[in-house]
């Protein structure tokens, strides 16, 4: 090996106002057996529902240090659960209502259990009695005053399958979805007969509610936060709402606040003017947030697999990473963004040009339908975009006004399948697994074929003059001299098993691995090609764009990934967000990057690099007692660090301006 191998890794820190900013608001986490479903605490003690492991305990009176106390491994899949003086009650799925003993933390004991003629997927108690969102069994009034043999009491057939639920005096609130969804409102006032008072159909169905005074809140999957006056309970009425295009999945209410929790993170929402909800703060959190508690403002939050539980200081959110999104289609497959236009290959909807100049707000200015409805990438080069569509070819675009495309040209190969396009200067390179066609477009009105690479499982090119640089499953990079289009030759390759997208500069090609994340291969003499440096990423890495020596990786499972190749040998990872939906495409303009997700839309990111901390002297993201710490010592010693006026020399008016920095703390 010529070169140094250096691997790189990801940091995994919170991101905060971009997705560059690493924060300090997450100020514990405690990594649970398998996947933190829910969560609830009382008296420094959280309770968790563990997806395959059931009930687990921890001491959380120390946020930095958890402390599991005890655990009762439980039957089914174990998802929501709730407290009620010396008992918890979780709703297990198939196996039903399980109650276990709580009475001694360290040594929780099963009590009792009931199997239901559903599912059980949400609950919620008082006074002795379980109200159970029982999926096709509806709603279930359960008597838990003998936790050892439960029994039920009555119960109510829903319009569709029950989902969550929460209960209020003598009304139950219960989410209901599947070909239809809508918010019931239930009497229980006679336990035994459940009768229906009011309902109000929802767009998506609900897997969280709440409801605080005259208003429920739901968390409405794909949709976002809805605000719904309940004061008359025979007629309810939405009179608010909060945009969440993703997986929602719980929302908590105190004090005027939404603590709202989905694939996006959590974020908190001021609901006092109930029609007019506005963002706080947000942690855009890796992986789904799928429950959470609130004590004394920390967030107590169900993490998935991501490290389980977390917990967050409300006090220091930002505003999040996601700038906005654009989701009037949503199988997105390929975007590239030119002078705050996003073209995007839209799938089966075509191409679709969305005005970015205000990346918080995504406006589809143009649309074209293509012949085959299978727009699956673009490329714009000056006025011309082109896209590869499913099994027709290569049409071109004129795009010099966005908002009216117009067809100039176009070139079929039938029986192909085609899902990515390069454009080189007058030469196009339309890309399948069998290989790739390339298209002379100096006439865009008349393209002809021009000659191509006959390969199997080929998945992406990348054209530099007569230079071909491919990656094929199987093989890895290979690397054609295209000086007689009809005849290419392979002047040498890399080997990898599972090669992606790839990206070269300077002589330098970044490949991304599906198992192997980013690979740096020296490709200067292309016969002798030489890995240099490897940063392996979370998931699946599909995608890669390198522009001023930053790599914008997406991932599959994991979102954007930015790493630093500045030093090719030795790259370091910047950020990480994890988007939701399953990312294909990236393209970056300015401080922003902006992701084509198969079930997300359009996603338009903060990568703007973060505003200076300079009062962190340790660089752990936070000022604390260990950067006064810090500045003492180089002050005490005369070190120019402690040089906070930048005037040459130290004294009180260096420390005036560290205290001044100190108490402004870390953007």
């Amino acid at each position: 090996m010529l070169g140094t191998l250096a691997a790189g890794s990801i940091s995994t820190l919170a991101v905060a106002d971009g997705v560059l900013c690493p924060r300090a608001d997450i100020v514990g986490s405690y990594d649970t057996p398998t996947r933190t479903e829910d969560v609830v605490v009382r008296d420094s003690v959280a309770y968790v529902a563990d997806r395959v492991r059931g009930l687990r305990v921890y001491d959380v009176q120390d946020l930095s240090n958890p402390v599991q106390l005890g655990s009762l491994d439980l039957p089914g899949v174990c998802t929501k659960l709730v407290l009620e003086g010396s008992h918890a009650y979780l709703a297990c799925g198939e196996s039903g209502l399980q109650i276990v003993d709580i009475s001694n933390p360290t040594l929780p004991v099963f009590s009792g259990a009931l199997e239901t003629s559903g599912s059980v997927l949400d609950l919620d108690a008082a006074a002795g009695i379980v109200y159970l969102a029982d999926d096709r069994g509806g709603l279930q009034v359960v008597d838990v005053n003998d936790p050892s043999t439960p029994s039920i009491l009555g119960s109510i057939v829903t319009s569709d399958s029950a989902k969550a639920v929460r209960v209020v005096g003598s009304s139950v609130y219960l989410a209901t979805g599947g070909n239809s969804s809508e918010l019931d409102i239930i009497d229980v006032s006679d336990l035994h007969s459940p009768a229906l008072l009011g309902s109000l159909a929802t767009e998506g169905w609900s897997n969280g509610v709440d409801v605080v005074g005259d208003f429920a809140y739901l968390a409405v999957d794909y949709t976002g936060l809805l605000i719904v006056d309940v004061s008359d309970p025979s007629s309810p009425q939405m009179v608010g709402s909060y945009s969440s295009p993703f997986r929602n999945f719980d929302v908590r209410v105190f004090d005027s606040v939404a603590y709202f929790a989905s694939d996006n993170g959590v974020h908190l929402i001021n609901v006092q003017d109930s029609q007019n909800p506005t963002l706080i703060g947000a942690n855009d959190l890796i992986g789904s947030v799928t429950s959470l508690d609130v004590v004394n403002d920390i967030a107590f939050v169900a993490n998935g697999a991501f490290d389980g539980l977390k917990f967050i200081n409300t006090n220091s959110l930002g505003q999040p990473a996601m700038l906005g999104s654009w989701t009037e289609a949503r199988s997105l497959r390929g975007v590239q963004t030119v002078e705050g236009f996003a073209y995007v290959a839209a799938s089966a909807e075509g191409l679709k040009i969305i005005d970015v100049r205000d990346p918080a707000n995504p406006i589809r200015i143009g649309s074209y339908d293509t012949p085959d409805f299978a727009a699956f990438d673009v490329q714009v080069d000056g006025h011309v975009a082109y896209v590869v569509d499913g099994s027709s070819g290569v049409y071109l675009f004129d795009v010099s006004q966005p908002g009216q495309p117009i067809l100039m040209g176009s070139q079929d190969f039938p029986g192909h399948h085609f899902e990515r396009v390069q454009v080189d200067g007058t030469k196009v390179f339309a890309i399948e697994t069998l290989g790739c066609y390339i298209v002379d477009v100096t006439n865009p009105a008349s393209p002809v074929f021009s000659g191509g690479i006959l390969s199997q499982n080929l998945f992406d090119l990348e054209a530099d003059g007569v230079l071909a640089y491919t990656t094929k499953r199987g093989v890895g990079l290979e690397v054609y001299d295209l000086s007689q289009p009809l005849s290419p030759v392979l002047l040498g390759s890399y080997s990898l098993e599972r090669a992606r997208g790839l990206a070269v500069a300077d002589g330098i090609a970044y490949v991304v691995d599906e198992h192997l994340g980013l690979q740096i291969i020296d490709v200067s003499n292309p016969s002798q090609s030489y890995l240099i440096g490897e940063f392996d990423t979370p998931s699946s890495a599909f995608d890669v764009e390198v522009l001023d020596h930053r790599a914008y990786i997406t991932d599959q499972g994991a979102g954007l990934i930015v790493v630093d190749v500045s030093d090719p040998s030795a790259p370091i990872g910047l950020g990480h967000y994890d988007a939701p939906g399953t990312e294909y495409g990236v393209s970056v303009e300015g401080s922003v990057a902006y992701l084509a997700s198969l079930n997300a839309g359009l996603i338009s990111l903060d990568i703007s690099d973060c505003p200076p901390c300079p009062a962190d002297l340790n660089d752990d993201g936070s000022t604390n007692f260990f950067d006064v710490s810090a500045f003492l010592v180089a002050y005490l010693s005369q070190d120019s660090a402690a040089d906070f006026n930048g005037d040459g020399s130290l004294d009180y008016f260096d420390v005036s301006a560290f205290l001044q920095e100190f108490a402004s703390g870390c953007p």
